[in-house]
């Protein structure tokens, strides 16, 4: 008896073009406004990374790219040809004509209250090492998400050592984020004004303005 055979088509391989890519950093993008749409390949490998474009089965262009991608999005500024942003980090790269033409970073993480006046008062030996430490513990049992600073100061388990950690710093923390995720959202049809949404590894949901540089209002 026959086996079932694959709904899938293998419509072109090639074991030497080295690819190593996820889902969202494919995209199938009309460059030109010509109605042809070409392949647009976000790849990264252990050395570099790479913003590959592809008409058919032939690499057009390539172009280096500084970070790792977690995605790739065209987007439209009310042109009829759209740009490229490439999330990365904690920036969105931006390419106009496969060119560099900005970048947008993400805002850093909110500190909550208590923990931004307990280092505070810490960097200002208003109180000491054991009092701060109990009270970024408290908060921590009340829900509050703390710092990676001050997970890092719970997580030492010597005195001294905690002392010594947190003497080291002279402000309060700062807690930068990554993007895990970008999509376009159209305003309209396929070539309508695009919005670029960002998703972060702290939860947070970034809206862009049409010109990707700002979160929008």
């Amino acid at each position: 008896m026959a086996s079932n055979p694959s709904p899938w088509l293998s419509s072109w391989s090639d074991r030497l073009v080295r690819l190593r890519s996820t889902s969202a950093c494919f995209r199938f993008v009309d460059l030109l406004g010509d109605g042809d749409y070409r392949m647009i390949v976000a790849s990264s490998n252990a050395a570099t990374a790479d913003l590959k474009i592809f008409r058919g089965t032939v690499l057009e262009s390539e172009v280096r790219l500084p970070d790792i991608p977690v995605s790739v999005c065209p987007f439209y500024m009310g042109n009829a040809t759209p740009l490229l942003g490439v999330a990365s980090g904690a920036f969105v790269y931006l390419y106009r004509d496969l060119r560099p033409y900005g970048k947008f970073a993400v805002p850093p993480v909110d500190i909550a209250r208590v923990e931004s006046e307990t280092w505070e008062s810490l960097c200002a030996n208003a109180i000491d090492v054991g009092k701060a430490v109990a009270a970024l513990a408290g908060a921590q049992d009340d829900g509050v998400r703390l710092s990676s600073r001050s997970l890092d100061l719970l997580a030492i388990p010597d005195a001294a050592m905690q002392a010594k950690f947190a003497r080291s710093f002279r402000e309060p923390p700062r807690q930068d984020t990554v993007i895990t995720c970008m999509e376009p959202l159209a305003k309209g049809g396929p070539a309508a004004v695009t919005c670029l949404a960002l998703g972060t590894e702290h939860g947070t949901l970034h809206v862009l303005d049409q010109t990707a540089t700002k979160v929008g209002a």
